[in-house]
């Protein structure tokens, strides 16, 4: 796990869905990460619209699919107006590496010592799978499930890209 808290240079793309009591939906997801700044875009099929997310963890720029911005220091709270859905957009980048947010987080440990399942700050997080970066002697998840009372949040990644001495080395 120590291996990959050290890259702070990456990008991941997949899929989401989200699942709540009453609704759910599908999003394509192109996540760049550079140190601490985030580029986050989420596509919804069928021209249904693009929300992008771009700055740090205490200031984000969120643009809706109508072009509207709006700057803030809350991002989670941000969201869950603009879609009704409270995802924990500050533990993500660490869950989707495979990495605790808190270190107070209860974990659980595969045969290969990755993370299995994960209970941090009410959230629980589920490691399927995950899969070899070649050129690099490490996997990175594949299928995760992040829950939480009536939210469900299914990712699977299609590919890791690792920022090796300022250049981008993608997975194949």
């Amino acid at each position: 796990m120590e291996a990959v808290r050290q890259i702070a240079d990456w990008q991941c793309i997949g899929r989401i869905a989200i699942r709540t009591e009453t609704e759910g939906g599908t999003v394509n997801l192109n996540w760049r990460q550079m140190g601490d700044t985030v580029k986050i875009v989420l596509n919804a099929p069928l021209n249904q619209g693009t929300v992008e997310l771009a700055g740090r963890p205490d200031m984000m720029l969120i643009t809706d699919s109508t072009g509207h911005r709006q700057l803030t220091s809350n991002p989670e709270a941000s969201i869950e107006q603009l879609t009704g859905w409270n995802i924990p957009i500050k533990a993500l980048p660490d869950w989707i590496r495979g990495l605790p947010h808190d270190n107070s987080a209860l974990i659980q440990l595969n045969q290969s010592s990755q993370l299995r399942t994960l209970k941090d700050d009410g959230w629980l997080v589920d490691y399927e799978s995950y899969m070899p970066v070649p050129g690099f002697d490490l996997e990175m998840p594949r299928k995760i499930t992040v829950m939480r009372d009536d939210i469900r949040l299914r990712l699977v990644v299609e590919s890791w890209q690792i920022n090796v001495n300022g250049k981008i080395e993608p997975s194949r």
